[in-house]
């Protein structure tokens, strides 16, 4: 009898020790977005001070995380933010966004989101919804990839008609959207900017990003959006185009530095007043640089380009109707109803400019250690350079100014 009795307590106990260790061992397993105070934000949770990832967390439902304040940071330190699009539908629209996102700021001002990888989600980052009042948000070096869905609006980043924000140092690769069949508000981009109206979608910040392999573009632009930079950015291998300003009034924005290779397009204007200084556009399959809207690309200018190796024309516009584009110094081989100042098509041709050695970035044609200076100098501010990246991980550091002092050192 004392047995049997020793033995029911025997088993329970095992019982109830067996049940500790699995709450246990889900508890800490279940990683969140931690508070200064411990506070600590799960997946669908209402984010209301600025918290720290302290492990990797995976959403199958709703949204990863939903900003609720002004003034916080989410820093992802590093750790990855994962969806379950394959059996969630996405749902939203150019105007409206998914409701399967990584992240989502409908409403509130100066909110960054830093380090932090996200993935298989319908859209990574969602910026603003309808009507439109987020101003000054930041996202700095994040990566987000293989998010969205072929049969819906869905892409790397979405901002809906916000302004002055700051989207630099990111990596967005392998976005899935409807593609060129959704049309101009179709998904698949890595950065989709829709305006709204005149007073939205301006002053933002667009740099040292790379937007690469989505099934539509590497950052496109509808619904007006004025006055943005977009610079230094690697837009390369997208199905429709690198960077592409789709809308009439997408005007007076600076399209600088940046890499739009080997896309359908390399660039794409459809507004007025626009400044494409110095980009590349190499072996795209159709257009290098293109403006031809003959009811809005007007009065562009184009400054030290070089569209070589592209399928149809390395430069066009669409003629009279798109009056006003002009420019000089570009190099190119082909043109449409295009020529340089004072000359007929581009003022140098592919490949008749000597090329600068890799690592030369003073320009005085070879690798010394005031070249491994500068990139230091960029590492310090958190400049970007592509020609300073000689390291190729999409940043510049004393890891590239390291290897400039070599390669210098190998040449002296």
């Amino acid at each position: 009898m004392k047995n049997d009795h020793f033995k029911k307590n025997m088993n329970m106990l095992s019982v109830t020790l067996l049940f500790s260790i699995i709450v246990a061992g889900n508890i800490a397993a279940e990683y969140a977005c931690l508070a200064d105070d411990n506070t600590a934000f799960f997946c669908n949770d209402l984010v209301t001070a600025s918290c720290r990832l302290n492990g990797s967390m995976t959403c199958i439902s709703g949204v990863g995380l939903l900003i609720g304040a002004d003034d916080i940071t989410i820093d992802g330190a590093g750790f990855i933010l994962t969806g379950d699009r394959e059996n969630l539908s996405c749902g939203g629209d150019e105007a409206s966004f998914s409701k399967h996102s990584g992240v989502v700021n409908k409403e509130y001002d100066n909110v960054t989101i830093e380090n932090l990888e996200i993935t298989n989600f319908c859209t990574g980052i969602v910026i603003g919804e309808y009507p439109p009042v987020v101003d000054n948000m930041t996202l700095l070096g994040c990566t987000i990839h293989d998010c969205g869905k072929s049969a819906d609006c869905t892409h790397g980043i979405h901002i809906i008609g916000a302004n002055n924000c700051t989207i630099t140092g990111n990596n967005i690769y392998n976005i899935d959207g409807q593609g060129v069949g959704g049309g101009c508000g179709g998904g698949g981009n890595g950065i989709f900017m829709y305006g709204v109206n005149r007073d939205r979608g301006n002053q933002n910040t667009i740099t040292c990003n790379n937007l690469s392999y989505n099934i539509k573009s590497g950052f496109f632009m509808k619904k007006q959006c004025m006055y943005n930079n977009i610079s230094n950015n690697i837009a390369t291998e997208n199905y429709e185009g690198g960077i592409v300003l789709m809308c009439v009034q997408s005007n007076y924005n600076v399209i600088e530095g940046n890499n739009a290779s080997r896309s359908g397009s390399g660039i794409v204007i459809g507004g007025s007043n626009n400044t494409i200084r110095y980009n590349s556009a190499l072996n795209n399959r159709y257009f290098g640089i293109k403006m031809s809207r003959n009811d809005g690309s007007y009065n562009n200018e184009l400054y030290g380009n070089i569209a070589c190796g592209n399928g149809y024309v390395d430069i066009k516009t669409c003629g009279h109707e798109c009056y006003g584009n002009h420019g000089d110094d570009n190099t190119c081989n082909t043109t449409s109803n295009y020529d340089d100042t004072g000359t007929t098509g581009c003022t140098y041709s592919c490949g008749t400019q000597e090329s600068k050695p890799e690592g030369d970035l003073n320009g005085d044609g070879k690798v010394t250690p005031a070249d491994a200076v500068v990139a230091l100098q960029m590492a310090v501010s958190g400049e970007c350079s592509e020609d300073a990246d000689v390291s190729g991980d999409h940043t510049v550091t004393s890891l590239d100014a390291l290897m400039i002092l070599q390669m210098a050192a190998e040449e002296a």
